[in-house]
């Protein structure tokens, strides 16, 4: 290359200057010309000594010069591998390769990857440094250097996004979280609505996600029923609903579980996450039976009572239904005092006895005994109603008798000569 001119110079003067020149061997002379005319040439043939190092920096095997880099799991091991080259044509010594721990304004925690000797040119140099991967996006530059009669360096970056795959299924019933059994209660027969709302909790997109569910037969994939597809779901992104609504509820515990899954970038492992609900479908039953005296006196006249003695009720309640019930109350149109011996629940399929007295009243008499129960879940009170007769009797009978049609009561009675006939009459009054 050209240079400039030097001024003062007279012929036979000894003039020095600095041609640059790549690395390499010269074979050609080269000719320094002055402004007056005259050429000097100078021979240049031979290996001109060049020093020159050159790093190539990959991870998880990609040259990930440029942002975001490969995908990683947030906590997973990563590896860096390091070539270290001689690119020059002497031999360097003192070689060294340092990583700045993704800290460029703070030395005091760079790596020292390793370190040679010597290296010979055209010859290259393997290394490895192994971290954790953080979360969220990552650079860190590894700087080689060696040494030739002067120092020389290379460097080069690399870039990786601590992946956090992470997705959230929240199923409701009927605008429930039933996550355990049994669940929102539902009277049997009435439909059932159920929604899955899907977030995407991590720090990553996630693609093609579908939400399926078990259809209540968890051993039975064949009769899942795929929710909804969601294309893509940003970390930014609000939740997604979706919602189906089922049959008429079965009745008794049923339980479901629906599972959502997407798919992250860079060929990480799928997000996953399940999530189950629960109902109960109810059926509600009370029933009474109202005794008297021992008598289940549903018509009249039912049993007989002497009106002002001592008259007995039985009041026997069974729970029909499928779930306990609760808050039971019996009373009476007539009767006050009902004792059910501090009973209150009654589970499925239990009977329980209440009693109550009064006094007899004359005639016919009726009256009518009333249980009412709460099942769970704010379903509808059940109840049942049951009518008991007696017969307050009052048991009277009258004889009246007369002699010759008189009522002959006191003596000396009716006066009949002797030989004539005699008649007495009987009459009998209830």
């Amino acid at each position: 290359p050209e240079t400039s001119a030097k001024e003062g110079c007279l012929p036979g003067d000894t003039v020095r200057f600095t041609i640059g020149h790549p690395a390499g061997t010269i074979s050609a002379n080269e000719t320094a010309t002055w402004t007056s005319g005259a050429s000097v040439e100078t021979n240049l043939s031979g290996n001109l000594p060049w020093p020159e190092i050159a790093v190539k920096k990959l991870v998880k095997d990609q040259d990930a010069n440029v942002a975001p880099g490969p995908y990683i799991a947030a906590g997973a091991t990563v590896t860096w591998t390091f070539t270290v080259s001689n690119t020059g044509n002497v031999v360097l010594s003192n070689v060294n390769l340092v990583d700045d721990n993704g800290t460029p304004g703070s030395p005091g925690d760079d790596i020292s990857v390793c370190a040679f000797d010597s290296l010979n040119p055209a010859t290259e140099q393997l290394c490895e440094l192994t971290g954790i991967a953080i979360v969220g996006p990552y650079v860190n530059q590894v700087t080689a250097s060696a040494f030739y009669t002067r120092t020389v360096t290379a460097v080069d970056s690399s870039h990786y996004f601590g992946a956090l795959v992470a997705v959230e299924l929240e199923k409701h019933t009927n605008g429930q979280d039933a996550d355990s059994a049994p669940g929102v209660y539902v009277a049997a027969g009435q439909p059932i609505t159920w929604t899955y709302s899907v977030d995407n909790t991590g720090n990553v997109s996630l693609a093609n996600l579908d939400v399926v569910d078990d259809n209540g037969t968890p051993g039975v994939p064949g009769d899942d029923v795929l929710i909804c597809s969601i294309s893509n779901l940003a970390p930014a992104d609000a939740p997604v609903n979706c919602s189906v609504s089922g049959g008429a509820a079965a009745s008794g515990r049923y339980g479901n579980v629906a599972t959502v899954s997407g798919t992250p970038p860079g060929g990480l492992p799928a997000a996953q996450d399940t999530d189950a609900s629960h109902y109960f479908g109810v059926e509600t039953g009370i029933s009474l039976v109202k005794e008297t005296e021992g008598e289940n006196a549903d018509a009249p006249p039912g049993p007989y009572v002497l009106a002002g003695s001592d008259v007995n009720w039985v009041y026997t309640i069974q729970n029909n239904g499928n779930v306990q019930l609760a808050d039971i109350l019996v009373t009476d149109n007539l009767v006050l005092d009902i004792d059910c011996q501090g009973i209150s629940e009654l589970a499925p399929g239990g009977q329980m006895t209440c009693m109550a007295s009064g006094t007899a009243v004359e005639g016919q008499y009726m009256n009518l005994g009333s249980v009412a129960g709460t099942p769970p879940g704010g379903l509808d009170v059940v109840s049942d109603t049951n009518p008991s007769h007696y017969f307050g009797a009052r048991p009277e009978i009258q004889l009246e008798k007369h002699t010759n049609d008189q009522d002959a009561d006191s003596p000396t009675g009716v006066y009949i000569e002797v030989g004539e006939a005699l008649t007495w009459t009987y009459t009998i009054s209830n």
